[in-house]
């Protein structure tokens, strides 16, 4: 949003004999706002990824002291973390193949 902010103020900076300018700014936009709609996560690949990790360190930290319960509890949690990411990455693919 910012980026797209600061492309709109250079536009209204760009003077009418300088049509280069302008087409490069226009050019740039469209560029930057096609690589952010590709790359925007949504919230269940964010979550996913985020439990996935924390299960990871769960599961490290039940090896660390010898709980065979907390390492179980963290590869649960890793799994779980798996399954949301590729349902996030799923949801992302059936937008992107809408358009």
């Amino acid at each position: 949003m910012y980026l797209r902010l600061f492309l709109n103020s250079a536009w209204s900076g760009w003077k009418g004999n300088d049509r280069w300018n302008g087409v490069r700014v226009a050019q740039s936009y469209l560029f930057v706002n096609r690589f952010t709609k590709e790359t925007r996560m949504n919230r269940d690949q964010v979550k996913g990824r985020l439990k996935e990790a924390a299960g990871k360190v769960q599961q490290e930290a039940g090896k660390a002291t010898g709980s065979l319960k907390t390492q179980a509890k963290g590869l649960l949690k890793e799994v779980e973390g798996k399954v949301q990411k590729n349902v996030g990455d799923a949801v992302n693919d059936s937008k992107k193949a809408r358009y």
